[in-house]
Parts: structure tokens; sequence; C-alpha cells
């Protein structure tokens, strides 16, 4: 299966996020060669918990659901990741590995950008790093909000909530 899609220039996308708006021409190109544009088919494994995380990977279009592997084939749905969200922050300045796992829900677009490069531009770019870290915040706000609700349902509740 081939997986790769065509070559997208940052410069042309259409598929950026705000925080990607605050870029300098000079960023963009650094954020244009450290890139790579892969398709991910529907039901596949867009990243497996306790892989090496190389990039933080940018959904530019479709929808990821991330989870955590439980035992007997048990998984928690922590979130549905949506275009224009993020997958792997967490390997910028804390663990290089995925504490999570995440699959395709329908064919997906995902950008990913090594690591060091994205740690240059946040320290390159006071302003997208302030709006990525809003990002950040926002949805580790939904997860707790998430797991809050789950954690004090009874068995039906829980599963409305899935």
């Amino acid at each position: 299966m081939n997986n790769s899609t065509e070559d997208v220039n940052c410069h042309e996308c259409n598929a950026r996020a705000a925080c990607f708006k605050r870029f300098l021409p000079d960023e963009i190109e650094l954020l244009n060669q450290h890139k790579t544009r892969v398709l991910f088919r529907k039901g596949e494994t867009v990243c497996k918990e306790g892989g090496f995380s190389s990039s933080v990977k940018y959904i530019a279009d479709g929808l990821v659901q991330v989870f955590i592997e439980g035992p007997n084939d048990r998984n928690i749905i922590v979130k549905l990741v949506n275009t224009g969200d993020f997958l792997g922050l967490s390997s910028i300045c804390g663990t290089q590995t995925y504490s999570y796992s995440a699959t395709a829900l329908k064919d997906t677009i995902i950008c990913m950008l090594h690591r060091e490069a994205y740690l240059e531009l946040i320290k390159k770019n006071g302003d997208f790093a302030l709006e990525v870290t809003r990002w950040y915040c926002r949805s580790y706000d939904k997860v707790y909000k998430k797991l809050g609700s789950i954690g004090f349902k009874n068995l039906p509740g829980r599963v409305a909530d899935v």
C-alpha cells in the first residue's frame, strides 16, 4: 500500500493551523524542509503506545482515535483528534515514547515534523510557542474532564460517554 501523498509546499498549504500562520518565511521554509506528509488509511495505526516518538504529528485532514491499551485487549478511548490537532507534543520536552496509541478512523493526512526542528521553531518564535501551549492546555483540559466523567459514572454512564 502506498501511503505517500503529494509533496505540498507549506507556503501554499490550506490546512495550516492558526499557530503556523505566525511563522516568518524562513521559519516556514524550515518547516517545509523537515516535514513528511503521509496518508494513513482508515484503521491504520498512527502511533503505538511505548513506541519511539521522532516527530510531532499535525492532522492536516482526517480523524484519529487516541486510546490507552489495557489488559485483555480492552482499551480506554482518551479522545478523538481532528483536523488541525496535534499528536506527539509531549515528545518535545517530555518522554520520547508515546504514552498512548492512535488509529485513523478515516483516511487521514498527517504532516510529521521532526521533533528537533519543531523544538527549534518553538525557541525561535514565541507567538508560535504560545499558540501551541494554548492548544496543549485546552487539549489536556478535555482529557481531564473525560477522565473525571468516566471515573465517577456507573457502567451505563461510562458506555454512554464513549
